[in-house]
């Protein structure tokens, strides 16, 4: 496709969909707090556990199911109760519901009830068997969720920004998919590399729980990981425009989702560092040249949500580039290993655990690096939020930034 025919492609997309946005906020009924709600839904996200009980997000509303009461993926509920805004420790903002009235309507299908099972299953056998902070890294990395985690942890892995690791987000999904991406590139070729990554990026969907968010990031990557294919960048940052694009038109409020944000401008991110092919007369080895692959990878993705992460939480991690770094690249081991522990621990509870053990070493890697940096004063500083306009002029400097460099080649 020509750059013209692009251009007005893209100015055609740009005008559908910013009326699409204005009818969207004209219709959208507004939730304050202190509002009386009745909700009657499905339930569209596997619940998750949190400290003893589930959790279920229902029309942006973050709910806590009555201990009597157990739910799964697809059932129907009702929710009567009083809006409340609130705050998780990083200071995102979200609505939850107090003096609420909890009824299930209706049981959700089999396949729900299934896919509940195997990840409630996966959760309990990797606790038991690693035990600790080690065992909730194991649980978040592959299923995603660090409710257990000590609190000490968490702050740690909020402090030295790599939440994403344990949050089964599409953040997770963009750069995980991306260093498991240019490490296949540079170890079995780009057109297998790419495929790997399709099929890992599907069992992760699935063990993550199918969520919007891993859904969102799981199809624009692999979209994009398409166009790779292809041979040229242009087809995969063009199929994650349309993706997007697509996205935000069935559902607009996307477009204020700070986990569909960070998924697009991290996806970005690792299509520009996605080498395009091996060079077979390379006097770099091969593990050497994807490790340096990897770190582009990982800053680039760093690059691309720092002013996100800064308008939405006005923190900045310091240490983030070291810290990704030096943990990022095992992840997909720890993927591997836990992955087939826990598909070999449905048949045979032992063989899983022997096998979740030959992770442990690598988890215990990852928790010292991770509490080292994030115990020191400088690893994170609260430097306060910064405007749309800010965030647009990085945006600016940054394009113009790679255009010169690619001049100055």
């Amino acid at each position: 496709m020509g750059s013209d025919k692009r251009i007005g492609i893209g100015v055609v997309m740009i005008l559908v969909l910013l009326a699409r946005i204005w009818w969207w906020q004209k219709s959208e009924v507004k939730l304050e707090d202190g509002q009386g709600v009745k909700i009657t839904a499905r339930i569209k996200q596997i619940p998750v556990d949190y400290y003893g009980k589930q959790r279920i997000n229902v029309s942006e509303i973050s709910i806590d199911v009555p201990e009597d009461i157990k739910v799964d993926y697809g059932d129907k509920v009702s929710v009567v109760g009083t809006i409340k805004e609130r705050a998780t420790t990083n200071g995102t903002k979200y609505l939850s519901l107090t003096d609420q009235e909890f009824r299930k309507i209706e049981n959700g299908t089999e396949w729900g009830r299934y896919l509940v099972n195997i990840r409630q299953k996966t959760f309990y056998n990797l606790r038991r068997w690693l035990g600790g902070d080690e065992g909730e890294l194991a649980a978040g990395i592959v299923v995603g969720g660090s409710g257990e985690m000590s609190r000490e942890g968490r702050d740690n892995f909020r402090r030295t920004g790599v939440s994403h690791i344990v949050a089964a987000s599409g953040y997770n999904v963009s750069v995980v998919g991306g260093v498991i991406l240019v490490m296949a590139v540079g170890l079995i070729g780009r057109r297998w590399g790419m495929w790997f990554v399709i099929f890992g990026v599907f069992m992760y969907m699935f063990l993550a729980g199918m969520s919007a968010a891993v859904v969102r990031a799981g199809v624009m990557g692999i979209l994009a990981m398409i166009g790779l294919m292809a041979g040229r960048k242009g087809d995969g940052y063009w199929l994650l425009v349309v993706s997007s694009w697509g996205m935000i038109m069935i559902n607009p409020a996307y477009i204020e989702d700070i986990g569909f944000q960070l998924s697009v401008a991290a996806t970005a991110g690792v299509l520009y560092s996605t080498p395009q092919a091996t060079n077979p007369n390379s006097q770099i080895p091969k593990i050497l040249n994807s490790l340096l692959q990897n770190f582009k990878t990982t800053m680039a993705a760093i690059l691309m949500t720092m002013p996100l992460i800064l308008h939405h939480f006005g923190n900045l991690s310091v240490a983030a580039p070291m810290v990704n770094l030096l943990v990022v690249p095992v992840v997909p081991m720890i993927m591997g290993i836990v992955g087939v522990a826990s598909l070999v621990g449905f048949l045979v509870p032992v063989g899983g655990m022997f096998i979740s053990w030959l992770a442990w070493p690598i988890l215990k890697y990852m928790t010292i690096i991770v509490n080292w940096f994030g115990s020191q004063s400088w690893s994170s500083f609260e430097v306060g939020t910064i405007s749309w306009a800010w965030v647009a002029g990085y945006y600016l400097v940054l394009v113009i930034c790679i255009k010169y460099w690619h001049w100055r080649r």
